[in-house]
């Protein structure tokens, strides 16, 4: 990386960091300490239960995504195994980078049951919600339990 480059991930960080820190929660306030133990090349966050990371993203979604990264297997591409979630202030979304954005819903839905299943099984990373990588979509996969 260069000099110009780590700067550049380095401000990112703290203005990341200062827009957490301006939230009244106090789970976006732990999350906030631990990235302020955090650089460029490692991202501490703290050990929240999956419920905690969905109160999290209802509360900071305007602001911040999380990932969720499975080293990938062989013959199998990164996009395969890279999970993303956010919150658009009424329902969560779901989705792959090889899917794009995949579920929509509340808490009782499929989307939220995805994204536990997802905080469950693996290291979640937040990142500002400017750097989110699908593209948004209007329409959503249908699941029977959903209806």
């Amino acid at each position: 990386m260069t000099t110009d480059a780590m700067r550049k991930a380095e401000a990112q960080l703290e203005q990341f960091r200062d827009t957490l820190d301006a939230y009244d929660d106090p789970l976006v306030a732990t999350l906030a300490d631990a990235l302020h133990e955090s650089d460029i090349w490692s991202t501490n966050t703290p050990d929240f239960s999956s419920d905690e990371w969905l109160d999290v993203l209802e509360t900071a979604g305007e602001d911040l995504y999380l990932y969720a990264h499975e080293p990938s297997y062989r013959g199998m591409s990164d996009s395969e195994h890279t999970w993303y979630a956010r919150y658009d202030g009424a329902a969560f979304i779901y989705g792959t980078k090889r899917t794009g954005e995949l579920y929509r819903g509340n808490r009782d839905e499929n989307a939220a049951r995805q994204v536990r299943a997802v905080i469950d099984g693996h290291d979640v990373y937040p990142q500002p919600i400017d750097k989110y990588p699908l593209d948004e979509c209007d329409e959503f996969q249908e699941v029977p339990g959903d209806r």
